[in-house]
C-alpha cells in the first residue's frame, strides 16, 4: 500500500490547523521534510488572481478543472529543534480550490502512517491545492495609513428604528468595502430560531456583502433574561470589520447604569475592545462605543459616569499604548455639560479629538473619533469626511438617521 505521510500543523495566534498531505513511496520519506503551516493573508501586491487549472490525483474520482479562488496557507520546511531541514529551500503555498465534488458513496478510505502513528481515514473533499514554491521575507513597514469609518446604522426593528433597516441595511454592506477598519454601532444578529418574529434586527444582512477578513461575533440579544438588567431586549448593538488582524476576542463593557427617558434600558450599551495590528509586532488598541442618549439631567449624570468607566478602563488595559477611540458619544460638545465631561475624558487619558486636531467645520457631532500615540506608534489624522453623498439610496436619501463618519489615519514607527 502507498503511504502517505501526514504533515503536522502547528497552531499559533496566526496559524490555522488543517491536514495537508503529501504523498510519499517507501524510498523517498528520508528526503520530504515535515511543513510548518501558517494561515496566510493576500496583501494583494499584487492581488492574486483566481486561476483554472485541471488536475488529477492517485484516486481519479473528480478529476478536471478546478478554480484556485485565493492564497491560504503557506508552509516551511520544519524539523526538531536543532535539526536543520533536509530541503530548507522547498515551500508550499496552499490555495483554496473550488471545483468537481466526491459523491459520498465514493469516497475512499485509506490508512495513513507516520512518525505520530497510523490511522484510518476516509476521504470527503478536495479543499487545497498545495504548489512547490519559494520565498522572500519582506522588510518590515515602518509606516502606512488606513480609512476608518464610525457609523451608527440605527438596526433595531423596523419601525422602531429611526431609519428604514429592512430596505436600507442591505444598500449599506458592500459599502463598507472601502473602508478598512469599520466601527459600526445599533447592529444586532436576529437569533435563530427568533422569539420575536416577526420582529428582526439586520446584523447578518450588514456583513453579507462586506468582505472583510475580520469581523467581530456580534454579542446575543438578551431578551430580558440578564439578570442585572431584565429590561434589557438588546445587546450593545457594538461590531466591527477590519482588513487588519485583531489579536484576541473583542472584550464588551457595558455602561453600569442606564435610564428610561431615551429607552436606554430596553439595550446593554457599552464599549468595546480590541488590540488591532498593522504589522507583527506592532498593535493600536481599538475602542468603539455608544453613550446613553437622551436628554434629561439623569442621563446626563450617566454620561458623566461613563466618563469615569471608559477612561479608567483605558488607563488599566492601554497603559503607554497608541489608541483609536470611535463612536456614537451622544455628547453634544458645542454645549454643557458635554463639553465639560467630554474634556475630562481627553485629558484623563490623553486622547485628541480627531475634529479638534483638523480643525473640522462641525466640531459639535456626536460621532467622533479620538486618538493618542506612544512611544512606539505614532499616530496622525489626516482626514475627517462624514460620507453624506455616499451612503445614500436611489432617490439621495440617508441610509441611517446617523451619518457615517470616515478618518484616514497615518501610521509611523518613531525614528525609523
Amino acid at each position: 500500500m502507498t503511504a502517505v505521510r501526514a504533515h503536522p500543523l502547528f497552531r499559533g495566534r496566526l496559524a490555522l490547523v488543517v491536514a495537508v498531505a503529501v504523498a510519499s513511496y517507501s524510498g523517498a520519506a528520508a528526503g520530504l521534510d515535515d511543513f510548518k503551516c501558517y494561515k496566510a493573508k493576500d496583501l494583494k501586491n499584487p492581488k492574486f488572481a483566481k486561476t483554472a487549472v485541471t488536475l488529477a490525483d492517485q484516486f481519479g474520482l473528480n478529476d478536471g478543472e478546478f478554480t484556485t479562488t485565493r492564497p491560504f496557507l503557506l508552509c516551511n520546511p520544519a524539523a526538531d529543534v536543532g535539526a536543520n531541514p533536509a530541503n530548507a529551500d522547498d515551500h508550499l503555498v496552499c490555495y483554496k480550490t473550488k471545483g468537481p465534488k466526491i459523491d459520498r458513496e465514493e469516497r475512499p478510505r485509506v490508512e495513513v502512517s507516520d512518525e505520530l502513528g497510523v490511522v484510518q481515514l476516509e476521504v470527503v473533499k478536495p479543499q487545497l491545492l498545495c504548489v512547490p514554491s519559494s520565498k522572500r521575507v519582506l522588510p518590515a513597514v515602518t509606516a502606512g495609513s488606513f480609512l476608518a469609518l464610525s457609523y451608527n446604522v440605527a438596526g433595531l426593528p423596523q419601525g422602531i428604528s429611526g431609519s428604514n433597516p429592512a430596505t436600507n441595511t442591505p444598500l449599506i454592506s458592500p459599502l463598507l468595502n472601502a473602508y478598512d477598519l469599520v466601527l459600526v454601532q445599533e447592529s444586532w444578529q436576529t437569533p435563530e430560531p427568533n422569539p420575536l418574529a416577526p420582529l428582526r434586527v439586520y446584523h447578518e444582512l450588514l456583513v453579507a456583502d462586506a468582505d472583510h477578513p475580520y469581523k467581530s461575533v456580534s454579542a446575543p440579544l438578551p431578551i430580558g433574561a440578564d439578570p442585572e438588567r431584565p429590561s434589557a431586549l438588546v445587546s450593545d448593538g457594538l461590531n466591527r470589520m477590519s482588513r487588519m488582524f485583531f489579536v484576541e476576542d473583542v472584550v464588551r463593557e457595558r455602561w453600569t447604569n442606564c435610564w428610561d427617558s431615551a429607552a436606554d434600558c430596553l439595550s446593554l450599551k457599552g464599549f468595546s475592545f480590541a488590540r488591532m495590528v498593522l504589522q507583527p509586532g506592532l498593535t493600536v488598541d481599538v475602542y468603539n462605543l455608544h453613550m446613553e442618549a437622551g436628554g434629561d439631567p439623569q442621563d446626563d449624570n450617566l454620561r458623566d459616569e461613563a466618563v469615569t468607566q471608559l477612561s479608567t478602563f483605558i488607563t488599566a488595559v492601554s497603559p503607554g499604548r497608541a489608541v483609536i477611540v470611535g463612536g456614537d458619544f451622544n455628547l453634544h460638545t458645542d454645549g454643557e455639560p458635554d463639553s465639560t465631561q467630554f474634556q475630562r475624558l481627553l485629558s484623563e487619558t490623553g486622547l485628541i479629538d480627531v475634529c479638534a486636531a483638523l480643525s473640522c467645520p462641525e466640531p459639535g457631532r456626536i460621532d467622533k473619533f479620538l486618538f493618542r500615540s506612544s512611544d512606539e506608534l505614532t499616530i496622525t489624522p489626516v482626514s475627517w469626511n462624514f460620507e453624506t453623498a455616499t451612503f445614500v439610496d436611489g432617490m439621495g436619501a440617508p441610509l441611517s438617521d446617523h451619518d457615517p463618519l470616515a478618518v484616514r489615519f497615518d501610521w509611523a514607527v518613531p525614528g525609523l
